[in-house]
């Protein structure tokens, strides 16, 4: 497992402080190294994961996954997703298998070579032979550094508010007591 990097500076620039980006816009590229194939996920330091885990109250989990077959049906010209379980005569094991997924579609996993930035160019200067061979901007980079974090709930505000909250289904405890939109611990 590769070393997590102590934490960048505490303050990341803003928008117009980035340096131009060749085609328009401002570019990040090299805000986390050249090297870098996590992107924001470098922000998720040793020190920072330990201290939000001191945020932790009472262990309870939710899924933010959506289903691997959502949306149904499949977009961008996409096959529908199959899955089949693997087992011996005896039923003694069974093994989940799934024909035709793209990790784009349900639970976003997108990664930093999903959309090239311009012919054979991606996040950081990447080339489509990086990407191929697996050597940057890969999911895989984030699976091999292991990402730490939780979900943190986003309530609308304004006069939509009322409506839009009883329409939701029953929340979990710990977001039961919101009574507006919350920003903190």
């Amino acid at each position: 497992m590769p070393d997590m990097p102590e934490s960048p500076p505490p303050r990341l620039p803003d928008y117009d402080e980035l340096p131009p980006a060749v085609r328009g816009g401002r570019s990040a590229w090299g805000l986390f190294g050249r090297d870098d194939s996590v992107g924001l996920l470098s922000l998720q330091t040793p020190d920072r994961v330990a201290e939000a885990a001191q945020l932790v109250r009472t262990g309870a989990v939710y899924s933010l996954n959506a289903p691997v077959n959502v949306p149904e049906p499949p977009l961008f010209r996409r096959g529908a997703v199959r899955h089949s379980l693997i087992t011996n005569e005896q039923r003694a094991f069974f093994d989940d298998k799934l024909d035709n997924y793209f990790p784009q579609g349900s639970s976003q996993w997108d990664s930093l070579a999903h959309v090239a930035y311009g012919t054979d160019e991606f996040y950081n200067g990447v080339t489509a032979a990086d990407v191929t061979d697996r050597s940057r901007n890969t999911i895989g980079h984030w699976a091999e550094r292991g990402i730490a974090g939780h979900g943190v709930p986003i309530w609308p505000a304004g006069p939509a508010w009322p409506a839009w909250r009883s329409a939701q289904p029953a929340r979990p405890a710990p977001l039961a007591r919101c009574t507006g939109p919350h920003v903190g611990p």
